[in-house]
């Protein structure tokens, strides 16, 4: 009889019982997870890290410009610049990585570093991470009239930071400063005829729609 009594009891106040079963975070000052699906986003590093020993396989390709009209197919009809990237995982916060290019035959290397990521309870409010690298066109030169450059002038450097928070659980954002050296004195190269390093900004989007 006492114990029907106490059921029906607990019967009566089922809200005030669950109100106090709050779900909480175990770790509050965890990192926020999947600001972006991959380690690259188009043709952008992202903050995203690999796991620990971990490889992540890319194929890139850019085509032409959307000017050559219908008669090209919008861009599709030029060939496309191709780009084979793989990075490992040293560790939670460090990569290494190894591309291959087919526009000059340029081979890079580079390296990536997660500062720091954004956490759930907002006290770190982004992600933050910077890679750099360098690399070596290995391109013959047989059109040229003059000689081939030598390997020091073959030489190219980039450096970028990668700025990205996710807003919600639809949409996150990056902005992405970088740089670019080219040693290779050729016009080709050069912007204006004088020089040879290039300044970019970056941005990239993420909308999950479903």
């Amino acid at each position: 009889m006492t114990r029907l009594l106490l059921l029906l009891f607990i019967g009566m106040f089922p809200m005030t019982l669950f109100a106090q079963l709050e779900r909480k975070l175990e770790n509050e000052n965890q990192p926020v997870e999947l600001i972006f699906h991959a380690p690259r986003h188009i043709n952008l590093l992202t903050v995203e890290p690999l796991s620990k020993k971990s490889m992540h396989f890319a194929i890139m390709h850019t085509f032409g410009t959307l000017d050559g009209g219908i008669e090209n197919l919008f861009g599709l009809d030029n060939g496309a610049n191709i780009q084979f990237s793989f990075e490992f995982a040293l560790s939670e916060k460090l990569s290494l990585a190894a591309s291959r290019s087919s526009r000059d035959k340029v081979y890079n290397v580079f390296g990536r570093y997660h500062i720091f990521q954004q956490t759930q309870n907002g006290n770190l409010p982004f992600s933050l991470s910077v890679a750099g690298g360098g690399g070596v066109n290995t391109s013959s030169y047989d059109f040229l009239p003059e000689s081939a450059p030598n390997f020091g002038e073959r030489m190219s450097y980039f450096g970028q930071v990668m700025l990205a928070r996710k807003f919600s659980p639809k949409i996150a954002v990056q902005v992405t400063p970088m740089m670019a050296y080219f040693t290779d004195p050729r016009p080709v190269y050069q912007i204006e005829g004088t020089e040879n390093f290039y300044l970019a900004l970056g941005f990239s989007g993420k909308y999950k729609v479903t």
